[in-house]
């Protein structure tokens, strides 16, 4: 992991300054510079136009003068070095030649060597944290395809259930199917968690078990990773918030390791990344597809009102992630991109959603998407469309923070690798699909046939607790 982001932190309004963390880190770090300020540095108008275009504050002048700053001090602390180095010699010498004279002379140099090295140095470590603070705020480039404002509809899949009846809302069916249990959950830990009981435990088993399968016959290696992950880690995957609302869980300063604070994965596309950081992959290993099922937590600072309610925006869920690592080719990361979304697409219609595939605009990228795909589904309890599943394609963009390196098919260094990731199925929006779309005027719901040999059969159909007429259109 590169040493610098040991010490990484949420952005804060004034950036410039180095947080206490960071200059409390300074002396392990080990001045990685793997951020492509060459390129910033030929064309600094296009890095500040796609910028603007993501919706990102940036001080590029700020950037790339800290940046040639800290190469000038980085320069004259390897020259001080290479003449202690020499110092050192020297002395040794006049010692074995019994030249006292010398040997004072040099080592009152090297006295005053040190007080110069050291201030260099002290120099050097602050300009390269407030470079970085600022640098890795810059965001990915942006595929030529992307859209300004508004996301461009891809695919639509299915069409809209019809119903005779007013559909419920899923936390309507909930309370028919004794499903879930938000009361317990804010008494357990506090607003937006819950339990899943019943049919919907055994549904969140399911989807996990049926995408799960489906990846792995789909060419993807399974892992079960950690659920907590270093705060370095999950800033290298780029996660940092735009502000000081972060969505990121910290644990408690007494539990942190000694590399720095430990964190609540958001998403098991973090860990998977770290499996494979300071890696320097073969052509031959190349392209590494996974899947893992891991618990995603996150703050969601976001509003809650109506529309969020229940299932739809909650602190913690179970998620089966895809994590792909390709060779430094945009034309085979596009390709994988493009077969990601087709597994999820898939998986998707054989539950019998109706779903939109949407191409996200510049400004909802985040900062490591080179392009992002959203999948949609139809909500009928809800009367509209919500987020199920994303993939996106962040070309070098975590690689160069994580080093993660490939190698062609004769060995040499093609540069950094590139990485893509995808949702297989994040369980409670799943659950708000299924159960709002496939529900009858009776109140049962038949579950997809894919779901049935992952389910016991009481539940291929649920059955409600206490039957509820439904009322009229």
């Amino acid at each position: 992991m590169p040493a610098w982001s040991t010490v990484l932190r949420a952005a804060h309004p004034m950036r410039s300054n180095v947080s206490h963390r960071m200059r409390l880190a300074v002396g392990g770090l080990r001045h990685k510079t793997t951020l492509d300020f060459r390129t910033w540095k030929e064309d600094p108008a296009a890095v500040l136009q796609n910028a603007r275009r993501r919706n990102v504050r940036l001080d590029l002048d700020l950037v790339l003068a800290r940046h040639d700053a800290f190469t000038d001090l980085e320069y004259q602390s390897r020259q001080l070095r290479a003449r202690r180095n020499e110092i050192t010699a020297d002395i040794k010498s006049a010692h074995q030649a019994g030249d006292d004279a010398v040997k004072q002379a040099l080592a009152e140099e090297a006295k005053s060597l040190r007080s110069r090295l050291a201030d260099v140095e002290a120099e050097r470590d602050a300009t390269y944290l407030e470079l970085m603070q600022e640098a890795l705020h810059v965001p990915n480039h942006t595929h030529p395809a992307v859209p300004d404002e508004e996301p461009t509809v891809l695919q639509v899949v299915g069409s809209k259930p019809v119903f005779d009846f007013e559909p419920r809302d899923h936390i309507a069916l909930g309370e028919m199917h004794e499903l879930f249990d938000f009361e317990a959950g804010a008494r357990t830990t506090g607003t937006s968690f819950y339990y899943l009981k019943n049919a919907a435990a055994a549904l969140e088993m399911a989807l996990i078990q049926l995408a799960l399968n489906r990846m792995m016959l789909a060419g993807y290696m399974p892992v079960s990773p950690p659920d907590v992950v270093r705060e370095s880690l999950v800033a290298g995957c780029g996660f940092q918030p735009r502000d000081e609302a972060s969505q990121v869980y910290e644990l408690a300063s007494k539990h942190a390791s000694g590399a720095g604070t430990l964190c609540l994965a958001g998403t098991a596309e973090i860990p998977l990344a770290g499996l494979n950081m300071q890696r320097t992959f073969a052509a031959e290993e190349l392209p590494l597809n996974m899947v893992a099922f891991g618990r995603a937590f996150r703050c969601e600072a976001g509003s809650h009102g109506t529309a969020t309610r229940g299932l739809y925006r909650v602190h913690q869920f179970s998620k089966v992630e895809l994590f792909s690592i390709m060779p430094n080719d945009e034309a085979l990361s596009n390709a994988m991109h493009e077969k990601i979304l087709a597994d999820q697409v898939q998986l998707f219609t054989d539950l019998g959603l109706h779903f939109e595939v949407l191409d996200m605009p510049a400004h909802d990228l985040g900062a490591p998407a080179y392009r992002k795909f959203d999948i949609e589904a139809w909500m009928p309890g809800r009367a509209s469309y919500g987020e199920i599943s994303s993939t996106s394609n962040c070309l070098d963009y975590q690689s160069r923070r994580l080093e993660i390196r490939c190698k062609t098919a004769d060995g040499t260094s093609s540069g950094f690798a590139h990485t893509l990731n995808g949702t297989a199925c994040a369980i409670p929006r799943l659950l708000i699909a299924l159960l709002e779309t496939h529900q009858q005027a009776d109140g049962r719901i038949p579950m997809p046939a894919v779901l049935h040999p992952f389910l016991p059969p009481q539940y291929h159909v649920l059955v409600p607790k206490q039957p509820k007429q439904p009322t009229a259109a």
